[in-house]
């Protein structure tokens, strides 16, 4: 044998493990890649049957939840796009805001015409108790004519709460001298 043929055989006897090794990674490293591959081609055949399937494909999807939320009316339209951030954010907080000064106007004015009826309603308590005083005090005192109430008491009474008023007394004291007659 010589020298050539011999180093060719060392060679080989040397470098066989390493290519066995090489093709072993290299198996690894496809079939690896393969799978991916297969991985890849199912993903896009899914996708492919998606888009094909227009009826249920995301597009129609949005498209029917947007003619939904659009066919609503006013506030809950506007909630509902801006929570997809469909709406101006600027003008959703401003309709916001305009109905928030509204309702604050509402309850201010409100609270003040409930104060004012407060107040109404103890002025009225007062006068019922100041007539309730001349009515007892009226009876109190002798009448000579049950018609009439002396001439002091009647301008006393003006004096204290009004012509107005003293018509009103007037027309429930003969209303009850009437009934206390007929009885």
């Amino acid at each position: 044998m010589s020298i050539q043929r011999l180093w060719q055989c060392s060679n080989q006897s040397l470098l066989k493990p390493v290519i066995t090794q090489n093709r072993y990674g290299q198996g690894k490293r496809t079939k690896a890649a393969n799978s991916k591959t297969r991985e890849a081609e199912k993903e896009l055949a899914t996708l492919k049957q998606k888009f094909i399937d227009f009826v249920n494909s995301e597009v129609v999807q949005l498209g029917k939840w947007l003619i939904e939320k659009l066919n609503l009316s006013g506030q809950f339209r506007k909630t509902d796009l801006a929570k997809k951030g469909l709406v101006h954010i600027q003008d959703y907080q401003g309709d916001v805001g305009d109905l928030v000064s509204t309702l604050q106007e509402y309850n201010r004015v409100a609270n003040q015409q409930l104060s004012e009826n407060e107040k109404t309603i103890l002025s009225l308590q007062d006068t019922i108790d100041n007539l309730t005083k001349v009515l007892l005090a009226s009876k109190d005192k002798e009448i000579s004519n049950k018609d009439k109430l002396s001439r002091v008491t009647k301008e006393e009474v003006i004096q204290e709460v009004g012509l107005e008023v003293w018509n009103k007394v007037w027309l429930k004291i003969q209303s009850r001298v009437d009934t206390d007659e007929a009885s």
